[in-house]
């Protein structure tokens, strides 16, 4: 990485620490079969996430994650889905607060960080029952606005920021992929339920 990259990782990072340390609040998990609300963060295009041949030609093809979001909107819950782009400065996908990809375009230039706008336009998604971060490879704009956001409980994977989440799954290094997250990440939050009723 050079200087100017270097720089620009270490003030991302500060402003993600400032950002966590000033937003601490009390994690509720929620009874997963009266949820109301559910955010999703993710890499748009990844192979990982979709193992079809769109997924390598098009970025913004997200068969995977939109198989999640419409198994949710089946059972009433509303749903939001923030993906970034990294191959593109600009995305072709229409901005909607529900389904919002965005790509370096949308980044400053000093941080690598979502600007001012992006920020605003994704507090517009308030408070939401469950937020799970799909990426698995601490991806600076997709940190900050899982640290940003204001779910009743994070789940994300490992990050290389205390607290960021309130929920962290570990994966062993074959099995780190975000479908295996994602089941996890339910079966522990429906184990927890069943426990406590």
């Amino acid at each position: 990485m050079s200087l100017l990259g270097d720089i620009r990782s270490y003030l991302g990072h500060r402003e993600i620490e400032k950002i966590i340390a000033e937003g601490r609040r009390r994690p509720v998990i929620p009874d997963m079969e009266k949820l109301r609300s559910i955010l999703f963060l993710f890499r748009s295009g990844v192979r990982a996430y979709d193992c079809s041949a769109a997924a390598d030609k098009d970025p913004e093809d997200n068969a995977y994650v939109q198989k999640l979001l419409n198994e949710f909107r089946k059972k009433g819950v509303h749903v939001y889905a923030w993906g970034y782009v990294e191959e593109k400065k600009e995305t072709q996908t229409p901005r909607r607060k529900e389904y919002r990809l965005f790509g370096k375009g949308e980044l400053k230039k000093i941080d690598g960080l979502p600007t001012k706008e992006l920020t605003e336009e994704f507090d517009a998604v308030g408070i939401v029952d469950l937020v799970v971060d799909l990426d698995l490879e601490n991806k600076a704009p997709l940190d900050f606005l899982l640290a940003r956001s204001r779910g009743r409980l994070k789940v994300s994977g490992m990050k290389s920021y205390a607290n960021i989440s309130d929920f962290v799954i570990k994966l062993e290094k074959d099995m780190n992929k975000p479908q295996v997250f994602y089941e996890q990440a339910m079966f522990y939050l429906n184990s927890i339920k069943g426990k406590n009723d």
